[in-house]
């Protein structure tokens, strides 16, 4: 797992392989990202620090913390940011096919994932 924090917002990145990636997504190698803009950050962590709280709310921290658990996927961020309803746009690629998801404001979004 990966983050990236600009003064825009932040991207979460996740790649996977092996066994299991080439089982659910038929690829040796899969990269799922996330962002959330500047303004949604404070939601993020609001959601984040729910079931966390003896961990410093920043979101390093908060992520390192979720992630700690190896039960933990990406995918069950995703659910968390979902049921929140923290807009976030979603982009997943391997190495035969790219899939997006926006929400929110795509112009912005679209600018953290270059």
């Amino acid at each position: 797992m990966g983050l990236v924090e600009r003064p825009e917002g932040v991207l979460v990145v996740c790649r996977t392989e092996g066994d299991t990636t080439l089982d659910v997504y038929d690829a040796p190698w899969h990269v799922g990202c996330a962002c959330v803009t500047a303004q949604n950050l404070p939601a993020l962590i609001e959601v984040l620090a729910g079931p966390l709280p003896s961990v410093e709310r920043t979101l390093p921290a908060l992520l390192t913390a979720l992630f700690a658990d190896d039960e933990v996927q990406f995918s069950d961020l995703l659910d968390i940011l979902d049921a929140a309803k923290v807009p976030y746009a979603y982009r997943a690629f391997g190495p035969d096919a790219t899939a997006f998801r926006f929400e929110g404001d795509e112009a912005l979004m679209g600018a953290l994932f270059e």
